[in-house]
Order: structure tokens, then C-alpha cells, then sequence
């Protein structure tokens, strides 16, 4: 039992939490945080508390629900989806091929990109109205909007509660950290850090700083060419291009992903405004940059991103926006800073973005640079067009009305990231090592974009930290990078701010991927509270086939037999001839550099001879490095057990991956080679690694049993659901699973019967059985359901293959069959909730509700509510402080007071009840509720329970 000290600080109860429902507290416009609003202050409590409000914050609801678990989604602001509703429409890395499950269903209903944020939204808010399609039984996702993480509790590493700033508490069983900045992991101290790890680190090839491009044209000077007179706006001080691939705290930029439309009929679209921030001389930088002659392309539609706007280096992106000084010395980035820190940073992401739009429409200095006749005529061309286009663009009608047609979500494209007993770093993004703990898979290039203007050392202005990115081959991402150290937190999982490098999170950081590992994560939380486990205790073995039941994709089947790996640094297996250069130059290389033969005439090879621990056939992959200036024609010789076979590889393509270049069957030990040389070579040639996956025959399936629902209730009719799984992707011909039951519960009694054979469907990796419990008034406490799979030839048995279904008596009869079975009176009139068996003046409801024991004929009176009387200066408050059992939460109660006893005197108590205790573990809560004292100093109170039994 969790204890917390008594304040005045008192609580409404709302145990079951409310239903789905948008924010109806008033518009506050334009804001990231503003003062709390006059929302419900609420204590919820439920198996699973998701916090974050994105994309990956209603798929973990939405999965708890279906996985038969009670949820409460946490909402910082007044809307549900992040970024996919919130602008970023022309989503990356959307594959059908690489997100399955609740990710694919929703992407189903939008389209995988370019719909609009309205239907978004619409599309989120769907799936918390009604989790469980064609379900009658699912009730709405209780979500609880603009509540802001204030406080964790714990009780050493175990998270008991959320508190929150307007004083609602949210207590949890298990905690999934949904937010873009990680915040619920860090107030839990769970180690985190941000920006980018040196290149050394986890030698890492991408790592650390990039080499920055110039802004052409642009003096960063007040005065051109007079350093005295200080920076212009925008140009971060104090910053040199310094050492590539050192480590450093810059996030990359943040930006709005707007939505305009361009119409010469201004009623056709929403007009810009002037933002309360505005400051003309912040786009000082765009002026000269455009006055010289750069870009003024500019994209109009739905969802514009930083390359559809002039250049990567000025643009939507707000480069070195995303934190705050005061000083101009030291800065705070907007993931550690206050919510009022963050709203000025907020506001000065609106006053650049939607600024510089006003700016371009209003600025007369700006319109001048059109008919400035000392500019080039292409120039002022160029600008005269931007401006009249400028003149015809607006915001979208329909879309946003809260905020006028502006996105109201920032995109915070990186924050913190969890510092755990596992990394996931850039080896994992090369496929370079085996993941045997997929929970999904990313397959976006790790993308990130500028994080800093500098002025160099000649005096121009420089940009760096951008990457750009496209698809990518899908890569596995492991559980354990969703864990944090069990010491700090053995009841949180991190989707989003995972346990990842810089370059490793620059790949998983897409809006499907947020999605699909939320979900994974809140599979893993329901088999944990199952368990009565620690996530980090989770078995990856009983994990698996529940990801892959709910529809996940997770990339190759585990195994023991990990590819063998050889890198050009490694002496034992690695023969060089001739005089080979080391290179970092280009990245996308396996270790800590390349080979490169300096593009001399000079014959030159590298001969790798690895070590194979069987004779199997293998696949062999060759990694280098691509640009303009490789060889097309690089000569491989592989010898196997049956020859020698010569083919060429043209390295200007494919670089920065592994490439397959064949299948040979190699004998056991180091006879066979794979042999890189320069021979007639048109270009430089790359030697990286190599690389040798066994291509071993294909396994009968492995079929495995989960209980996506274990408990199936009498309370609201909801089954239990179970999902027969097989585990082999390449085997999709339909399969008979045999399967046995036994257990105390009755077909057709307790039950719907259900067939024992059940079949996977071809091209189906699982198939499902819902037990419906057949509800009656009659006490029969809880009945057990084993079911089995029978081993039989053409499949092989996972290592869950059998589970427990409870079919769930109502909890009244539950309590009767529990208290009364042993005398055989549990359908009784003794046992009727108005009946007091043992005489003692508590009728069945009290002694339910409080937990007492209804025959031993004996008054509790520990367990039953008394008097609390609190003194603080002259103000003087009375109350009763009760407790009752977890098992009675489904009982509604009242408390009156009266000051003379008469009838018409009782008026109920609506002051607020607060929660000072509370089990995680069975949900037991004691409970306090005070009035202030009435001036006639005498009070009585009564305890009413279910509008019954009087205390």
C-alpha cells in the first residue's frame, strides 16, 4: 500500500474515468501552454496510463482496450494525433510491407499520405470512440485533455501515479511515455540525453557533427563586413565548424508543417496575420540571402516542409529556434525546458514561419528589392513573382479552426533519448548485427535536418547538421531499446525517446514507426501485468507471437545463428595487397572507415576469408561507399566449396547498405574467400566488409497460443479473445491447429462453445476465438478455461502453447460465491445484498463495499469510515476517512451530513474526495472527504452504498 501524506489539496474521484469526448474548455488560440483551464480535476485509475496525446499515444490506448486492459489516455493539449494530424500529412516511410497492425488499419482509412489533417484527426478520434470495431461491447477510451505532468510518484523503481498540474492523479499499473519530448520518462529519472554522440562513441560511422554548407550571399554582419556591429537575427553566436563528428547538445530545427492554398478570391481562403512576435528584422537573413540571388521557389499545398520553401539553410525550418537564453550565452533546448519556456519558444517558431509569410506580403523594404534596378532583372523577377504570389496565398478553410487555419502542433522532430542498459545505434541501422527482439521496424534513411548557422572564420555564414533522407531498407528495432535500467523504472516503456543513438533515432523517428512500437509497447505492458512482471522481465519469446497476433510486422524470425560479419580492420581475416588508403570521407561505412585504392592504375586487392561455422550455403553481401567517382565495373572473386565464380559490382549505387551479390556454398572453416580487386577498374574502388547469412532450409511453422484478452465478463458481456499464431513468413499455406480444453468451466454454461480445430488462413499469420461468457444471476464465482494446442505433424509448438481463460463472475456474485459458497447459501436470501447474515447492522453492500467479513458477527472498526477533525487556525473542518478493497471500485457511494438528524436535514456532501492511499497491485484505496465546520459545531454524517445501506 502506496501512502501519501494529507494535504489540502483534495481530489474529485472518477475512478472508471469518463469517456472519449474533445477538449470543451475555451479555445485558448494560438498557444502551446497557457494557464490551466477550468477542467475536471479527476483521480483515475487504470491497468495502463498512456501520456502523450500523438499518433503513437491513441495506438496505445487503442490496444490496451482491445488486449481486454482498463486505460487512460493523458492529453497535454486539446487534440489527439501529434503530428499526423497536426501537418504532417505527406507522411514518411508509410509501407504496408514494414507496419502492420493498428498502424496499417489507420493508414488504411486516411491513405498513406497527402489527406488532410481534418481527416486525420477524424480518423484518431474514430478509433477512441469505438476501439473494437463491430464490437457492442467497447466503450469509448476515457481521454483526459490538457492535463500537464506536474509530478511521478514511485515507490523505488515502481511508478505509482501521475499529478498533474491542476491537481488530477492518474494511477497506473504500467506507464507508457507517448510524448515527443520524453517528459513522463524524465520527471521518473530515467537517464536520458539529447543532441548527438561523437562519431567515437558507439563508433559510429554518421555520428556527430556534419560539414557545413554555406548560405551564398549573405553577410551576417548588422553593418556588411563589420564584425563590431554584431550578428544579425537568426545567426547563433559563439559557434565554429570545430571537428567533424565531435559530439554536441544542438537538436536539429523545428518548424510548422503548414497547410496554404493559394486563390486570387480572398474568400476562398483563411488570410495570414501578423504574429504578436513579429519582428521584420528577424528575416534580415532572407532579404539578403534573396537579394543576392537565391532561391525564391516556393511550394503552395498541404503539408509544405523546409526543401518546398527557398533553401534547407532559410526556410520554414526555424535553424537554432528550438531553444531559449536570456543572456545570448547560454541556452536551454525546448525538451528541458519549463512549459512557459517552451510556449516563448512555441511563439517564436510562429513569429518566424508564419512570420516570414507577412513578412514577404507587407514588408515595403522587402517589396523595394522588385524594382531595385542595381539587382540583376532575374533577380527582381523572381522577387516581383514571390511577392504576387505571396499576395494570393492564405490558409486552408476547414482545416484548424481553433487556430485559424495554422497547424496547432509544433514538430518537435527530436528531444530527449533514453540512456538504458541497451543503445540501438547506426550498427543496427546497417543490419551490421542480429536483432532477436524485434518490436517493428523503421525504413526511413536516418534523416535530420540543419540545427545551426554559424558564421565562419572568412566571415560568411555557414549551415550544418543536415542529412536529407529517403526509404530506406527496413532494419528491426529491439524491445530492449523501449526499456529503461530496471533500477530507475520497472513499470515504464518509451516508445518514441527510446534507449537510441542520434543516427539510429534519425531513422526511427517517422510518425508510422511511433505508431507501430506504441502498440508493441502496450502489448508488452499488458503481458507484464499479467505476469506480475517487471517490463524489463518480459520473455521475448511470449512477447513475439502476441506482437505478430495484433498484426505487427517484425522483420526475420529470431535466431541463434547470427551473420558473420568481417571488416576490413579485421587482421585475422583480411589479406591485403598493395598500398590502400583509410577514408571517413563518405559516410554509410560498417565500422570505423574504408579502404579506398586512391583510384591509382596500380593492381590492388583485399581478400577476405572468414571463418564459416558449418558447411551450409550462405548469402554474401558486399558494403562500400557510392559516389560519382567509383568504379562501375569493381571485379569480386568468390571461391566455395564447388569453385571459383568472377562478377563485377558498380559501386556508384547502393552504397551506405548491404548489398547481396550472390549465394555460395561454403565447407566449414576458412577455405573459402571472397576477393576485391582493382583489375580494370573505371573508378575508385571501395573495400568495407563483408558479410555471410545462412540460407538453412526453411523450418516447419512455429505455432504459438496468446490470449489477446484473457478474461472473458459477465459485468458487460466482453469476451475473452485468443489468437493462434504461427511464426514462419515463409510458410503462408493454410495450416489446422488442433486444440484441447479442459478447465471448470461448462460449454454452453458458462460459455459460448467454439470449435477445436481452428484453421490459419492462407496468407494469415494468426487466427482468433472469442469466449463470450454467458451471463446470468447466478453466484458461480470465477471459472478457469485451459486451452492447448495438440502437437501434431506440420507444425511445431511455440513456447506459448497453452493459457488460462477466466470467465469472470459479476463482482456482486463473485463477492456472494467467495463469502457464502462454503455453507452452500450463495444463492440464498442470506446472501442478498440487503441481508445481514451475521446480525451486526451491516447489510451485504456494506460489508462488500468496506471489505468486511458479513458472518463473523462482529463490528470491524478498523475497517469501517470514521470521523476526521482538522484544526488550522481559526478554520476548523470535519470529515470521514474510510477504506475499501479494489474488488468493490464498481459500487457507487454517497456521503450526507446533517446538523439535527431530522429527515428533510440530510444534504449530500459534494466537496471533493481525495485518494491518500493506494494498492497498484489489488487497487485497495482509503479515502478522505471534509467540510468546513458548520457554525452550529455538531454534525452528523451517513454512508450511503449503491442508495442503500446506511451507516
Amino acid at each position: 500500500m502506496i501512502s501519501r501524506k494529507l494535504t489540502l489539496s483534495i481530489l474529485s474521484l472518477a475512478i472508471s474515468g469518463s469517456a472519449y469526448g474533445a477538449a470543451d474548455t475555451p479555445n485558448p488560440g494560438l498557444q502551446y501552454y497557457y494557464p490551466a483551464p477550468d477542467a475536471p480535476i479527476v483521480d483515475v485509475e487504470a491497468d495502463i496510463i498512456v501520456y502523450g496525446g500523438t499518433s503513437g499515444g491513441v495506438t496505445a490506448a487503442v490496444q490496451a482496450a482491445r488486449q481486454g486492459n482498463s486505460v487512460a489516455l493523458v492529453v497535454f493539449g486539446r487534440h489527439v494525433g501529434g503530428l499526423t494530424s497536426g501537418g504532417l500529412t505527406a507522411t514518411d516511410g508509410v509501407d504496408a510491407n514494414v507496419q502492420g497492425g493498428i498502424t496499417r488499419e489507420y493508414f488504411d482509412k486516411t491513405g498513406n499520405t497527402g489527406f488532410k489533417p481534418s481527416k486525420a484527426e477524424a480518423a484518431f478520434e474514430e478509433l477512441l470512440a469505438d476501439p473494437v470495431p463491430g464490437a457492442d461491447w467497447d466503450t469509448p477510451i476515457p481521454t483526459y485533455y490538457e492535463q500537464r505532468l506536474a509530478e511521478v510518484e514511485k515507490d523505488g523503481p515502481r511508478i505509482i501515479s501521475l499529478r498533474m498540474e491542476n491537481g488530477s492523479v492518474f494511477r497506473g499499473r504500467m506507464f507508457i511515455d507517448c510524448t515527443y519530448e520524453g517528459d513522463l520518462m524524465a520527471m521518473a529519472d530515467v537517464p536520458y540525453t539529447f543532441g548527438r554522440e561523437a562519431k567515437t562513441q558507439y563508433g559510429e560511422s554518421l555520428a556527430g557533427r556534419e560539414a557545413s554548407v554555406s548560405l551564398p550571399g549573405v553577410d551576417p554582419y548588422v553593418v556588411p563586413g563589420d564584425s563590431a556591429s554584431g550578428l544579425i537575427a537568426n545567426i547563433l553566436p559563439n559557434e565554429t565548424e570545430d571537428t567533424h563528428g565531435q559530439a554536441d547538445e544542438h537538436i536539429q530545427a523545428y518548424n510548422f508543417r503548414m497547410y496554404t492554398v493559394q486563390n486570387t478570391d480572398p474568400t476562398k481562403l483563411q488570410p495570414f496575420w501578423q504574429p504578436p512576435t513579429y519582428n521584420a528584422d528577424d528575416f534580415e537573413i532572407l532579404y539578403r540571402y534573396h537579394r543576392n540571388g537565391g532561391s525564391t521557389s516556393m511550394q503552395v499545398g498541404n503539408d509544405i516542409n523546409n526543401h518546398e520553401m527557398f533553401n534547407r539553410g532559410v526556410s520554414t525550418d526555424h535553424i537554432g529556434g528550438n531553444r531559449w537564453t536570456e543572456d545570448g550565452l547560454n541556452y536551454t533546448p525546448w525538451c528541458e525546458a519549463s512549459y512557459a519556456i517552451r510556449e516563448l519558444i512555441y511563439q517564436s517558431h510562429v513569429g518566424w514561419q508564419l512570420g516570414m509569410l507577412w513578412y514577404i506580403q507587407n514588408d515595403p523594404r522587402y517589396a523595394a528589392l522588385a524594382t531595385d534596378n542595381s539587382l540583376p532583372a532575374a533577380t527582381q523577377t523572381n522577387i516581383a513573382n514571390l511577392i504576387s504570389k505571396s499576395q494570393q496565398l492564405g490558409l486552408p478553410l476547414g482545416e484548424y479552426p481553433e487556430t485559424d487555419g495554422w497547424p496547432h502542433e509544433l514538430y518537435v522532430r527530436e528531444a530527449r533519448r533514453m540512456v538504458s542498459d541497451f543503445v540501438v545505434t547506426q550498427q543496427y541501422y546497417n543490419r551490421e548485427l542480429p536483432v532477436v527482439d524485434s518490436v517493428g521496424m523503421a525504413n526511413y534513411r536516418a534523416d535530420a535536418h540543419h540545427n545551426r548557422r554559424f558564421v565562419s572564420t572568412t566571415g560568411t555564414v555557414r549551415v550544418e547538421g543536415d542529412t536529407g533522407g529517403n526509404i530506406t531498407t527496413p532494419w528491426q528495432i529491439p524491445y530492449r531499446a523501449l526499456v529503461p535500467p530496471e533500477k530507475t523504472a520497472s513499470n515504464l516503456l518509451v516508445p518514441w525517446c527510446l534507449s537510441a543513438s542520434h543516427v539510429a533515432f534519425c531513422s526511427i523517428r517517422m510518425e508510422p514507426c511511433l505508431m507501430a512500437l506504441s502498440q508493441s509497447a502496450t502489448i508488452a505492458a499488458g503481458l507484464a501485468i499479467a505476469k506480475k512482471q517487471s517490463v524489463q522481465q518480459v520473455d521475448y519469446e511470449e512477447l513475439r507471437p502476441r506482437l505478430l497476433a495484433a498484426g505487427q510486422i517484425l522483420g526475420d524470425r529470431p535466431t541463434s545463428e547470427n551473420p558473420l560479419i568481417i571488416d576490413n580492420l579485421d587482421s585475422d581475416y583480411v589479406e591485403i595487397d598493395g598500398d590502400w588508403l583509410s577514408s571517413q570521407s563518405t559516410p554509410g561505412y560498417s565500422g570505423t572507415d574504408y579502404l579506398h585504392n586512391d583510384n591509382a592504375a596500380k593492381e590492388k586487392s583485399v581478400i577476405f576469408r572468414p571463418d564459416v561455422p558449418k558447411s551450409d550455403s550462405y548469402q554474401v553481401f558486399l558494403r562500400w561507399t557510392s559516389h560519382s567517382n567509383r568504379a562501375t565495373n569493381v571485379p569480386i572473386e568468390v571461391t566455395d566449396a564447388n569453385g571459383v565464380d568472377q562478377i563485377t559490382v558498380n559501386q556508384q549505387v547502393n552504397g551506405g547498405s548491404w548489398y547481396a551479390i550472390g549465394e555460395w556454398y561454403f565447407d566449414a572453416g576458412s577455405t573459402g574467400t571472397i576477393k576485391v580487386s582493382t583489375t580494370g577498374a573505371n573508378g575508385y574502388v571501395i573495400v568495407d566488409a563483408v558479410k555471410l547469412a545462412s540460407t538453412a532450409s526453411t523450418t516447419p511453422p512455429i505455432i504459438s497460443l496468446v490470449a489477446a484478452n484473457p478474461i472473458a465478463r459477465e459485468q458487460n458481456g466482453k469476451p475473452a479473445r485468443i489468437q493462434i499464431v504461427r511464426d514462419n513468413i515463409s510458410n503462408q499455406a493454410a495450416i489446422d491447429v488442433n486444440l484441447s480444453i479442459a478447465g471448470d468451466a461448462v460449454a454452453d454454461v458458462d460459455y459460448r462453445a467454439f470449435p477445436s480445430i481452428v484453421t490459419i488462413p492462407t496468407g494469415k499469420s494468426s487466427a482468433e476465438i472469442w469466449i463470450y461468457p454467458i451471463v446470468d444471476d447466478v453466484p458461480q464465482g470465477t471459472r478457469q478455461l485451459t486451452i492447448s494446442i495438440e502437437p501434431v505433424i506440420g507444425y511445431e509448438l511455440g513456447t506459448s502453447n497453452s493459457l488460462d481463460i477466466a470467465i469472470e463472475d459479476k463482482p456482486a456474485d463473485q463477492w456472494r460465491y467467495q463469502h457464502f459458497s462454503p455453507t452452500g447459501e450463495e444463492n440464498s436470501s442470506l446472501s442478498a445484498p440487503n441481508a445481514d447474515p451475521d446480525g451486526d447492522s451491516w447489510n451485504n453492500r456494506l460489508e462488500r463495499y468496506f471489505g468486511t467479513d458479513p458472518n463473523n458477527g462482529m463490528r470491524q472498526p478498523n475497517q469501517e469510515p470514521r470521523i476526521v477533525w482538522n484544526i488550522e487556525g481559526t478554520q476548523s473542518s470535519i470529515g470521514l476517512l474510510w477504506h475499501s478493497p479494489g474488488a468493490a471500485r464498481d459500487m457507487a457511494f454517497q456521503v450526507y451530513y446533517s446538523n439535527d438528524l431530522t429527515f428533510d436535514s440530510w444534504q449530500p456532501l459534494l466537496t471533493p474526495i481525495e485518494t491518500i492511499s493506494w494498492s497498484p497491485d489489488n487497487g485497495d484505496r482509503s479515502m478522505i472527504q471534509m467540510m468546513n465546520l458548520p457554525i452550529a459545531r455538531v454534525v452528523f454524517f451517513k454512508f450511503v452504498v449503491d442508495s442503500t445501506g446506511d451507516i
